[in-house]
């Protein structure tokens, strides 16, 4: 946060900033370049019993190789039906209701500006309404 306005030279431009664009990818290649670092130099143990060995670079080269590096997600592809539950539908069901409710009372409020009777609020759709607000200085 304290280093997002300072710019980075770069050969073809005034600078970059760096730290402004790319905070979080910059601290991990820190902390995996720190950390090959402190493997290289045998500070952290070799033995997996032992606290820190979770931190060598060295036990995680395998998980890398084995990463898929370019995956195209297709439908069907984990299942055909993949399964539901009452955390996911709550997850997406609690954004997304204070939305319809927004569009609701702005559509009831179109038309009591409008002039409309607000009992067609769920007869008359939007665009409709826009449309006779721009028509009516021609009628």
């Amino acid at each position: 946060m304290f280093l997002s306005n300072v710019s980075v030279p770069f050969p073809g431009s005034n600078g970059i900033r760096i730290f402004a664009l790319f905070p979080m990818m910059l601290a991990i290649a820190i902390m995996w370049f720190v950390c090959v670092v402190l493997t290289l130099t045998g500070v952290f143990p070799d033995d997996p019993e032992v606290y820190g060995y979770a931190a060598r670079v060295d036990t995680k080269v395998d998980n890398i190789r084995a990463a898929p590096w370019l995956a195209l997600p297709y439908p069907g592809q984990d299942a055909l039906f993949p399964p539901l539950s009452i955390f996911c539908s709550s997850s997406h069901i609690g954004p997304a209701s204070p939305t319809i409710l927004v569009s609701l009372f702005s559509c009831c409020l179109l038309q009591v500006v409008l002039g409309l009777p607000t009992f067609l609020f769920l007869l008359v759709p939007i665009p409709l309404l826009l449309l006779h607000d721009f028509l009516s200085p021609f009628s």
